[in-house]
């Protein structure tokens, strides 16, 4: 009976300990939350910097525009052109109210992504696609990025009071 009750308190005092120390870590699932609530307060233009410096550790350019603004963000919050060695891909973040996106959204990005002489395209959300964006995307060879895949992304340019606060 003695080793019993020795066994039975070494087993609750693991247990307690345990869960006081994974209540003081941050979960990963809380920092993603934190996470995409920072990228839905931010303004599009914000929104569009940090994705673009995303891409750029991904290894693609921007191609300004001629005439455009010099950072290479359209004023009217069109698509950017990049270039990635001699392939261009447009990208399109969409950013708005709406956490979900729809195929509207995709449909006809492949034929623009054409006409700009663009050989695929990405296109970025601070929320997450509807099954239907995701289908009309596979057909027309499109990039999906939702919030939580870009999270991990962008994570590394946003200021050490947003990425670490519990």
């Amino acid at each position: 009976m003695f080793p019993f009750l020795i066994a039975l308190v070494v087993f609750v005092l693991a247990g307690i300990a345990a869960t006081a120390l994974l209540r003081k870590l941050p979960t990963e699932s809380s920092d993603l939350k934190r996470g995409l609530a920072h990228l839905a307060e931010l303004r599009w233009r914000d929104f569009a910097k940090l994705v673009l410096q995303a891409m750029q550790a991904r290894g693609y350019q921007i191609m300004q525009d001629e005439g455009g603004p010099a950072d290479g963000l359209p004023t009217d919050g069109g698509d950017i052109l990049l270039q990635q060695g001699s392939q261009r891909t447009l990208l399109s973040c969409k950013y708005g109210n709406a956490s979900v996106v729809g195929a509207q959204s995709i449909l006809g990005l492949g034929k623009s992504a054409e006409l700009r002489g663009a050989h695929s395209a990405i296109v970025v959300s601070p929320g997450r696609f509807d099954e239907e964006a995701r289908r009309v995307a596979g057909q027309q060879d499109v990039e999906l990025i939702d919030g939580a895949t870009l999270w991990p992304e962008v994570k590394p340019f946003i200021g050490d009071d947003i990425a670490t606060d519990p």
